[in-house]
């Protein structure tokens, strides 16, 4: 067996911590509907049941309320087909590729309703959420548990959704950014461009302006320094619209491994994967006769 050992050189790793809502009462999401032509759908949300035991996954408004638009307490739901259009909301539970409930809803006032009740096993629960229509539906999730049961969370790696409105700015999130992370991105999807939105970035003692996204279109905000990014969406009055979703994704930094032997050699046969969405974790492939002495991030 070969003597020589291995020597893992980690650069430029890209990763992020504490994507989070202002709000921790539930899970709100904006779907947006079949015909708006979004490049991704919402979600899904993970149900993580840590321990066996009972869940109650509870949803406020899972319908179409006609009533909501531009009312004082408005979730965000929204038409533009004149009220001529069908409009299906489909809201399923999945333990890999079994579904174990699939609930359907149409227009109907906002009102509380019942995903799933009853005892799961530990494991990940994927919750998904579709729209159908020329329209946009909210919806808030809401889990109750036994402490220690279950949690309910949307991967930082998947869209989320946030319902700017006229006004004053509203914090949409924060993102954490650790200092090993250098090149991460937030895309910021959809603005409908600079009449339609406005975009702030608050970063330490700065503050930041990119540019609105227009329709369909990506904005990526990058974070240079470590530390907390708060994001602040507003709809200016030049606005043809009172209210604008738009989606929020987080994309990794670019990576880049370099496997060595103690003389600063690469090592034949040698390889890694990346596993994970932002947060990657690299997992090295050993040729035969090859050991790790230790690994160092630049």
């Amino acid at each position: 067996m070969k003597r020589a050992v291995l020597l893992l050189w980690i650069l430029a790793l890209g990763s992020a911590q504490g994507l989070r809502a202002p709000t921790e009462a539930g899970i709100p999401l904006i779907v947006p509907g079949s015909e708006l032509g979004w490049e991704n759908g919402v979600g899904p949300l993970v149900l993580r049941v840590k321990r066996a035991g009972e869940v109650w996954l509870r949803m406020y408004s899972p319908g179409f309320d006609p009533e909501d638009y531009r009312s004082p307490y408005e979730l965000g739901d929204e038409r533009y087909d004149r009220g001529q259009g069908t409009l299906v909301a489909v809201y399923e539970l999945w333990q890999g590729r079994r579904l174990l409930v699939r609930k359907t809803f149409g227009i109907e006032p906002h009102r509380w309703a019942t995903l799933y009740r009853g005892r799961l096993q530990p494991g990940d629960y994927r919750v998904r959420a579709r729209f159908y229509g020329n329209g946009k539906n909210a919806v808030v999730f809401y889990l109750r548990a036994g402490p220690g049961v279950a949690e309910l969370r949307l991967p930082i790696e998947k869209m989320r959704t946030f319902n700017a409105r006229r006004g004053d700015w509203q914090e949409a999130f924060s993102l954490y950014v650790p200092r090993l992370s250098p090149g991460l991105r937030v895309g910021i999807y959809d603005g409908d461009g600079p009449k339609e939105l406005e975009i702030e970035v608050r970063a330490a003692n700065r503050r930041l302006k990119p540019p609105v996204p227009g329709n369909l279109r990506w904005t990526l905000v990058p974070t240079e320094q470590p530390g907390t990014y708060r994001f602040r969406f507003r709809v200016p009055a030049t606005a043809t619209e009172y209210t604008n979703t738009v989606g929020v994704r987080v994309f990794p930094g670019a990576i880049r491994v370099r496997v060595v032997d103690t003389a600063g050699h690469p090592v034949p046969g040698a390889g890694y994967r990346l596993v994970g969405g932002p947060v990657r974790l690299v997992r090295l492939v050993k040729p035969p006769g090859w050991a790790l002495v230790r690994t160092e991030v630049q």
